[in-house]
């Protein structure tokens, strides 16, 4: 009900034909779903006293994610219950301190997947070249400025640091799960 008065609003007074006026009203309905992950995960983390933590989590997925593709839920439900269940094992583990070089080792890997398969295309959602080569390019760029957030914070607040290792794994999670379900692009059948 309030989606649909939303996009009422955001779509009143355009003339759009009925291709671009779909597209719009797909952007419109990812920006509300997104909003409200967002908006969830930030209450959660007041709940958890980690709000900073949660801050620098859901802006480094959120940049990684939009270029290196990863796992999508069936349904917006499934994608709401998914999201807030890695906001709260993140947490979970996040309580714990891990040694840092177990943090580095996290890092390596994760960047090194990274840039090595990204982006992980959805069958349904295929890339031209030039936006795979523009989305490497942009891996490539996170990648390198997390990378070095990271060497900076590992000298002087481990915990961020470590926040942004767990959040690297998070992501290369996502894209596993991608390549090893039946959406992949790539997947034979």
């Amino acid at each position: 009900m309030l989606k649909k008065k939303i996009k009422g609003l955001l779509l009143k007074n355009n003339s759009l034909d009925d291709k671009r006026r779909e597209l719009a009203e797909h952007g419109i309905d990812i920006l509300i779903s997104d909003s409200r992950n967002l908006f969830c995960v930030f209450f959660l983390s007041l709940f958890l006293r980690n709000t900073k933590q949660a801050v620098l989590y859901m802006l480094i997925l959120s940049t990684l994610r939009v270029h290196t593709g990863g796992w999508h839920a069936s349904t917006e439900y499934r994608c709401f219950i998914t999201y807030q269940g890695m906001f709260l094992f993140f947490s979970l583990l996040n309580t714990l301190i891990i040694p840092k070089q177990v943090s580095i080792a996290i890092m390596i890997f994760s960047v090194s997947y990274i840039i090595h398969f990204s982006p992980v295309e959805h069958k349904f959602n295929p890339l031209s070249v030039e936006e795979t080569k523009r989305n490497r390019m942009y891996c490539f760029i996170y990648c390198t400025v997390y990378s070095a957030l990271f060497l900076n914070l590992i000298k002087y607040s481990y915990i961020y640091a470590q926040t942004i290792a767990f959040t690297f794994l998070f992501n290369v999670v996502l894209m596993e799960l991608l390549r090893k379900s039946e959406n992949y692009r790539y997947y034979d059948y």
